[in-house]
């Protein structure tokens, strides 16, 4: 009867020992979200990570084992440094061919004033802030990356 009485009320969902129970459910909620911002189907998705659709589904859910949790969560931070990648180096491009166009000083001073803004706001505007960013030249990228 004493063993039972230690038995918990309630027990709690598989979490890998060593990891964070909150990461889970946050990686299970962003997932779906990081997907769309993308532009990726769940079946591209799962394509790229190596998972059918119906296991990214499940995923967005909430119904995956930690294990597609953080495949999943590896392959959309990859994509999003690719995407990053390509985005400064688009911007770099663009900046370079403006070269000193007449109100280039002016439009950056704008695009930063923006930026810090949006810097000081919500995640959202931080997220959209960062976008923003990327399409800088890359000395407009290092100063703001490196205020605060």
């Amino acid at each position: 009867m004493d063993q039972i009485a230690n038995i918990p009320a309630s027990i709690p969902e598989y979490v890998e020992p060593g990891a964070d129970p909150s990461m889970a459910k946050a990686d299970q909620r962003t997932i779906a979200a990081r997907r769309l911002r993308l532009g990726l189907t769940q079946k591209r998705l799962g394509d790229l990570a190596g998972f059918d659709q119906p296991t990214v589904s499940r995923a967005e859910q909430g119904r995956a084992i930690p294990e597609v949790l953080a495949r999943l969560v590896e392959t959309l931070t990859a994509l999003e440094r690719q995407r990053e990648d390509v985005d400064r180096a688009e911007a770099d491009r663009f900046w370079q061919a403006v070269g000193d166009a007449p109100h280039r000083t002016r439009l950056l001073e704008r695009i930063e004033g923006v930026v810090d803004v949006l810097l000081d706001g919500t995640l959202a505007d931080v997220e959209l802030a960062q976008r923003l960013v990327d399409c800088l030249p890359e000395p407009s990228r290092r100063r703001l990356v490196g205020r605060g």
